[in-house]
């Protein structure tokens, strides 16, 4: 016979150490999320907290906020009911969170447990009790009243769905929640769980769903895609997918992750076909330093100089065959040839940094050979 007083005693004490470890990493995590305050508060109360601007802490609720405190007696309780119900034992779940209930109808913790029951099933392979599940975890949410907490277990139960397969279903809960912020967040989510399904045209098709200002949750939703995909080797496609991003700075941060691979996999021509396509300046040059080190220790060194030699992109580093290195009297000749002195002083400084550029990556090769 199962003894049911050692696996609620270990389920307590899983809860309190999720509950600590969540404590200590809430700040952080937050502050990581956000662009400004307005929405590090917006993520903070999403999650049952109290933010606070100075020092910049997400604290549970508290008469002083701003003191940095363990786990309350009474949010211990719902934490425990969530683990119970992740690790299948819904009676267990449900009885906690009927000893929570005793003075006040806490929906809240009975939709989280409920969609944390559904994903033990969906683990499990119970796709229709999954889905049962889920469909209660909803109409309990309906009644939970405080609007933090309710926009927090829609986005609970949207990614559980999501994380189940159910992409269309996630997609219509992370819908109806009220915050722009979280609910692109969530939204973001959903790509990314596709991503990892396989279905990346689908993830691709559902990024267009996403609305916030600057495409910057879309934009990294689309970066993660890319990541997926260069993880699994389909360099064509998260070169695509990569393409798709609006901002020219997560793009390249994402060319980078592909070259990176293609590195790791041996395709050095491909990955300098990568770094080529770069725009960012400072994500070409720590793309192109990986590809260059790859070609020195497989002892391709004579292609990397005359890569150098024959590039006439003053844009690229080390680009030997440009007009500043091939004849640089007849190049400042022709800068002097201006007669607006902000042109002339502004062409003078670009062939400075580029002469220093193209030293230091000369520099460069020249270590490595002879480290060779």
């Amino acid at each position: 016979m199962k003894d049911t007083g050692k696996c609620r005693a270990r389920a307590a004490i899983t809860g309190a150490i999720l509950s600590v470890v969540a404590a200590a990493v809430s700040s952080e995590a937050a502050v990581a999320c956000c662009r400004n305050y307005e929405e590090f508060a917006a993520a903070c109360r999403a999650q049952g907290g109290i933010p606070n601007k100075n020092p910049l802490t997400c604290s549970e609720a508290s008469s002083a906020p701003s003191v940095p405190r363990g786990p309350s007696a009474s949010d211990l309780p719902s934490r425990i009911a969530n683990v119970q119900a992740e690790n299948g034992d819904l009676a267990g779940a449900l009885e906690t969170t009927a000893s929570i209930e005793k003075d006040r109808k806490d929906y809240y913790t009975r939709s989280m447990v409920q969609a944390s029951f559904a994903l033990s099933q969906s683990k499990a392979g119970d796709t229709g009790g999954a889905r049962k599940s889920l469909t209660l975890a909803r109409q309990t949410a309906d009644l939970v009243a405080d609007a933090a907490r309710k926009e927090s277990v829609l986005r609970h139960i949207a990614l559980i769905q999501a994380g189940s397969g159910d992409v269309a279903g996630a997609l219509a809960v992370a819908g109806q929640i009220p915050s722009a912020y979280l609910k692109a967040q969530t939204q973001g989510e959903i790509v990314v769980a596709q991503a990892k399904a396989g279905d990346v045209a689908g993830a691709v098709k559902t990024a267009d769903v996403i609305q916030y200002p600057d495409d910057y949750i879309k934009n990294d939703a689309l970066f993660r895609v890319a990541e997926i995909q260069a993880e699994d080797a389909r360099f064509a496609g998260a070169l695509r997918t990569a393409g798709s991003i609006r901002s020219e700075y997560t793009k390249a941060a994402a060319q980078v992750i592909v070259a990176q691979r293609q590195v790791q996999r041996g395709d050095l021509a491909g990955a300098q076909a990568t770094v080529d396509l770069i725009q960012d300046v400072t994500r070409r040059k720590e793309a192109q330093q990986v590809v260059d080190a790859a070609r020195f220790k497989a002892g391709d060194q004579a292609t990397l100089w005359r890569q150098r030699l024959a590039d006439s992109n003053l844009d690229h580093d080390g680009a030997l065959g440009a007009a500043p290195f091939l004849d640089l009297p007849g190049h400042l000749q022709s800068l002097a040839a201006s007669e607006d002195p902000r042109q002339l002083f502004a062409g003078l400084y670009r062939t400075f940094s580029d002469m220093i550029d193209a030293e230091i990556v000369v520099n460069r090769l020249l270590e490595m050979q002879t480290r060779k």
